[in-house]
């Protein structure tokens, strides 16, 4: 289970928990079929995305941040806020603007949502790491997509080496946060949970700017990897 709490300086408590073992859209309690205009996923569907055409349902990514979104609806990106999170027996705390901690959040929950093209991130919430910089996260999707590749050799898979897949998957996932960014415009008030989705956005891109510039940032870490024993 991860937990987030957040504390604002008015007193205000805001708290999320969410099974990582199941989807995150699955744990949104919906009133019997009634849901906001902004969860159709017919009102702004994705051009990629592999639901049925015809399908009457809401978003799947947007349905797993809708309690943070309506929770959030009226606060603004700048704002401070003390961030707790726990993960199993472990915690983590920060004294962090609102668009930073959001988009942990945010980030966190459409991972771990039913969205096909989302669903290929559940491996890194699986693994989440709150408040993590473009660096952590340039290395933790290296790994994480070299890791599936493996896999899918030791599966009988064609494996994917360079990596092609992975530029393709995160200019998805870009094109996927700007329609949810759109979904938020149309929910909220203020901006917290807007700017969050345009900070997740920009590190999707710093992912997809290029993988060799992506390893060039990090290829003196292995520099023990790289000598003759």
């Amino acid at each position: 289970m991860i937990h987030y709490r957040f504390e604002f300086p008015d007193g205000t408590k805001s708290e999320f928990s969410v099974d990582e073992n199941k989807f995150s859209s699955d744990q949104v309690k919906l009133e019997g079929e009634k849901y906001p205009a902004w969860l159709q996923i017919k009102l702004f569907r994705c051009k990629i995305c592999p639901l049925p055409v015809q399908s009457k349902g809401p978003c799947p990514a947007a349905l797993s941040i809708k309690p943070v979104v309506e929770t959030f609806a009226d606060r603004i990106s700048y704002e401070e806020v003390k961030t707790i999170v726990e993960i199993n027996q472990v915690k983590m705390e920060s004294d962090i603007a609102m668009q930073n901690t959001v988009r942990s959040l945010v980030g966190l929950l459409m991972a771990l949502s039913a969205c096909p093209i989302m669903e290929k991130l559940r491996p890194l919430a699986l693994y989440h790491l709150p408040f993590s910089d473009r660096n952590q996260t340039i290395f933790r999707v290296l790994g994480m997509y070299l890791t599936s590749q493996y896999v899918r050799q030791a599966s009988g898979l064609e494996p994917d080496w360079k990596m092609e897949g992975l530029n393709k998957l995160y200019q998805q996932i870009s094109l996927l946060n700007g329609k949810m960014a759109e979904r938020i415009r149309a929910a909220v008030k203020m901006d917290a949970t807007i700017n969050s989705l345009i900070v997740l956005d920009a590190f999707a891109m710093g992912v997809t700017m290029g993988f060799e510039e992506s390893f060039e940032e990090i290829k003196d870490l292995f520099y023990m990897y790289l000598k003759n024993t």
